[in-house]
């Protein structure tokens, strides 16, 4: 039996991005993160990752695989170094070992926070990203709203866990598009050199939200990866 998948979502966003990845992967789940929208957003993703193993303890999830998005996959980073025990591997999708936000963005979402809002969604789509992905995206954005946004972006700002790579031991796939502006592929790259025995696949054609804009191509990447899992025993 294939393992327990967990989506972690990205910055302002919810699980719900992670809807077709659901019907993809029957056996997972999509949590959403405090704050997005229910409680109050946390200040740091170390904070997010004690939530996230805290949450999965209580839930019984027996060793799942944990899939995290940008934001979602550096909180995935954090709890693999803080409770390997408790995963059996990580997909770390769009997202670096430090993730340094464009002091732009932060000023916007004050001075501007609604077109700002607007101009961050549409960068992290591709060329070629369909429309009615990119609109469910930017209408989820918008319904958290930008402060929940700025938060975010102010979190993942203060992350940084480039000497800590080599502590990752659990089997780690990489993903990233080609075309992705927001965590460009050499923070991917930076990624499968520092965690010992992973692989990393970077898709043509795609942006930030490349589990979206190339859903198949990403589905079968990780059906691999977990096939791989299972041959190891």
């Amino acid at each position: 039996m294939s393992p327990v998948l967990v989506f972690v979502h990205g910055a302002g966003a919810t699980g719900r991005v992670w809807q077709s990845q659901l019907l993809d992967f029957p056996r997972s789940h999509a949590p959403d993160l405090p704050g997005h929208p229910e409680g109050r957003p946390l200040v740091t993703l170390e904070a997010y990752a004690t939530w996230l193993v805290d949450f999965l303890r209580a839930s019984g999830s027996p060793r799942p695989v944990l899939v995290g998005h940008s934001m979602g996959g550096a909180v995935a980073l954090q709890a693999a170094l803080a409770s390997p025990q408790q995963f059996s591997g990580l997909v770390l999708v769009g997202t670096g070992p430090r993730l340094r936000v464009n002091p732009k963005f932060l000023r916007g979402l004050v001075d501007t926070p609604h077109a700002t809002l607007d101009r961050f969604v549409e960068l992290c789509f591709g060329p070629h990203a369909p429309e009615r992905v990119k609109a469910k995206v930017l209408q989820s954005a918008r319904h958290l709203g930008p402060e929940v946004l700025r938060q975010d972006l102010e979190a993942c700002n203060a992350f940084d866990v480039t000497g800590r790579l080599e502590q990752v031991r659990l089997p780690t796939l990489v993903v990233c598009g080609d075309r992705d502006v927001m965590t460009p592929p050499a923070l991917s790259a930076e990624l499968h050199a520092g965690i010992r025995g992973s692989t990393l696949v970077v898709i043509p054609e795609a942006g930030h939200m490349v589990f979206a804009e190339r859903r198949r191509l990403f589905r079968d990447t990780v059906r691999t990866f977990l096939k791989q899992l299972a041959a190891r025993g």
